[in-house]
């Protein structure tokens, strides 16, 4: 990791701020306005779940806080430092990951392989070494996380949809995040599969990063490791509370 990001991480982690914040956000497209007034803070260790129907401005939430698209109206706060006019490669510098499916375009690579090239230093080679330690024995410990570890050097294309869901978070978390971005997490999977997830997810937390998720639909595993559930509807907020208190009335948190 360049020591310059490293040390510019270090000197915006600080709680005396809300890790990201999302300050009065509208953001509209051609075909109108996708999030309207739209505030939102996320804690350091705190797992957020975003849940709203089709087209409730959710990924367009997430894209605003990778960088992909920039607000209409409104800030967005990271770590205390505003974000504007920052590309997504230099707010994933500053500890913002989005985990994008694992392997595409890449299925001939090796489980590890994959998460090496979600390292900082994947600009520079596959196999670096790493602040003296081996590129193999730190992707392997990065793979430890998610439970990965025994199948490092099975292919992509051999991964069921699981293990390739938990291999995005690993090569998000190659790069140190601080931010965990995930649209749509349990899409395809089965209510057991859905509870694993859930627990590498919890894992992560308690490892000190948090996670802001978007979903259609939360299912009760899901919950149970949020900090909070907060319901979009038509871009606006509806709802931002323990997910004890929104289970039995929000139609948005399914059982399965």
């Amino acid at each position: 990791m360049s020591y310059v990001w490293a040390a510019e991480k270090a000197e915006v982690s600080t709680e005396r701020f809300p890790l990201l914040q999302i300050e009065a956000v509208s953001k509209s497209f051609h075909n109108g306005r996708a999030l309207r007034n739209v505030s939102l803070k996320i804690g350091y260790h705190e797992i957020v779940g975003l849940v709203g129907p089709s087209r409730s401005g959710k990924t367009t939430a997430l894209d605003l806080v990778e960088g992909r698209i920039k607000p209409g109206s409104g800030r967005i706060m990271f770590a205390g430092r505003d974000l504007a006019d920052l590309a997504p490669e230099l707010r994933a510098s500053r500890g913002i990951a989005r985990c994008h499916e694992a392997g595409q375009g890449f299925e001939d690579l090796t489980a590890l392989q994959t998460v090496l090239l979600g390292a900082p230093e994947r600009q520079i080679a596959l196999f670096p070494r790493r602040g003296g330690k081996p590129d193999r024995e730190a992707g392997l410990d990065v793979l430890a996380r998610v439970g990965l570890e025994a199948l490092a050097d099975r292919p992509v294309a051999a991964l069921c949809p699981l293990q390739r869901r938990l291999l995005a978070i690993a090569a998000a978390l190659a790069g140190e995040p601080q931010l965990l971005l995930l649209d749509d997490p349990t899409c395809g999977l089965t209510p057991p599969e859905c509870a694993m997830l859930a627990a590498v997810m919890g894992g992560v937390r308690d490892d000190g990063v948090s996670i802001l998720m978007a979903m259609r639909h939360m299912p009760i595993m899901l919950a149970a490791i949020c900090d909070r559930v907060v319901t979009l509807r038509a871009g606006e907020i509806t709802a931002d509370d323990m997910p004890s208190r929104l289970v039995q009335s929000s139609a948005a948190l399914a059982a399965g």
